[in-house]
């Protein structure tokens, strides 16, 4: 995850990637377990992920919020592939949004978006000036472990009654170093301190000094701490394990093998049976499609009697309407009638012509007596006809 770091920070994210997508700067360890809201974290990774690809040249557009993460995580895997990023990039670990697979995709595509921009990294180069000079050695201030432990020995029987307390060193060493012969620590600084009350202070501050670990499930030394446990456990059992396994293989291709020779024993012995089961299935066959061939058959002459049976229907109600037409009498009565009005109306006819032709003889009379009259007299009088 530093190195991650480090690469985004010569990338400048913090201003050319944050800022537009409105997200945090990046904490240590942030895909290295997983975080409170894992949404959150694969969103960051996805949108990062994109960034980097289109930094280095590869086209990839972040995904939606209704986006498949499965398809997501494929495609990503697929983009890595392309660019040559070495690793293992499964989509079940890229879809976590964490892990080693995580930080090794954005690790691969931080360094291509470098390589693309030009960045070399060279080994650090040392001045030959700051080298330090090594100190002046002080013959008279060294103190040889065997003058020390003389200054102890000439000292032993004086110390002999304080042999129950262990902590009275400070106080036997002082003096002995000053009557050490042969030594040189005449401008030594020896401190006054009582060694009783150097011991007091020493239990007063030593409670203080303890500092107290708190179990954490997220520190790594717990992490580690349960690998190492679970490893030990794994190696406890992976051999006995392994053994059960291999023993359980053997007798799993036995009784294959049992099962094979079984098998080939019942093919030979139901051979004849197949046989004529296959027969009889073909047998089967055929007279499927003759009963097929027979429904269409029913079918088409079923059709063709419905067809004869409407007609016959149709026949019948005419000859019905026949037979009734010639049992009935009310046309006759009809006739009847009608000649009965026609004799009525020849009637009021005749009557008629009598009236007109009575008519028209007198109208004839009286213009001929005027004809006859006007003659007599010698003059002509005008014909008038008068109905």
């Amino acid at each position: 995850m530093d190195g991650l770091l480090d690469r985004l920070r010569l990338l400048k994210y913090s201003t050319a990637f944050c800022p537009e997508k409105g997200l945090r700067p990046l904490t240590p360890g942030f895909f290295t377990l997983p975080q409170p809201n894992v949404n959150v974290q694969l969103h960051y990774f996805h949108v990062l992920f994109a960034w980097l690809a289109n930094q280095a040249g590869d086209p990839f557009s972040p995904p939606g919020e209704l986006d498949d993460p499965n398809q997501t995580a494929t495609n990503i895997a697929a983009v890595l592939k392309n660019a040559g990023v070495p690793g293992d990039f499964t989509v079940t670990k890229l879809r976590q949004g964490h892990g080693e697979a995580v930080l090794q995709a954005l690790t691969g595509m931080a360094d291509r978006v470098l390589k693309v921009r030009g960045y070399q990294f060279k080994k650090p180069v040392f001045s030959s000036e700051d080298t330090f000079e090594e100190a002046e050695a002080d013959d008279g201030a060294e103190v040889r472990i065997d003058d020390i432990e003389e200054a102890l020995a000439g000292d032993g029987d004086a110390g002999s009654d304080d042999d129950h307390d262990d902590h009275d060193v400070l106080g036997v060493l002082a003096p002995a170093m000053t009557s050490v012969s042969g030594l040189r620590t005449s401008n030594a600084f020896v401190p006054p301190v009582d060694a009783a009350a150097w011991q007091a202070e020493l239990d007063r501050v030593t409670p203080l000094l303890k500092v107290q670990l708190t179990a954490d499930h997220k520190d790594w030394r717990m992490h580690l701490a349960h690998l190492q446990q679970y490893q030990g456990a794994i190696a406890a059992v992976a051999g006995p394990t392994r053994d059960q396994l291999a023993k359980l293989n053997k007798e799993i291709e036995q009784t294959l093998d049992k099962i094979e020779s079984r098998e080939k024993y019942i093919n030979a012995q139901f051979e004849t049976l197949v046989d004529e089961h296959r027969g009889v299935q073909q047998a089967l066959s055929g007279l499927k499609q003759k009963y097929n061939a027979s429904s269409e058959q029913i079918s088409k002459l079923s059709a063709e009697l419905a067809q004869v049976s409407e007609q016959l229907d149709m026949v019948k109600a005419q000859m019905d309407d026949l037979g009734s037409g010639m049992t009935d009498s009310k046309p006759l009565i009809n006739i009847k009638s009608a000649l009965q009005r026609l004799k009525a109306e020849i009637k009021q006819m005749d009557l008629r012509t009598g009236v007109l032709e009575h008519t028209l003889l007198n109208v004839r009379l009286k213009n001929k007596a005027t004809m006859v009259a006007g003659a007599a007299e010698g003059t002509s009088a005008p014909f008038f006809f008068a109905m």
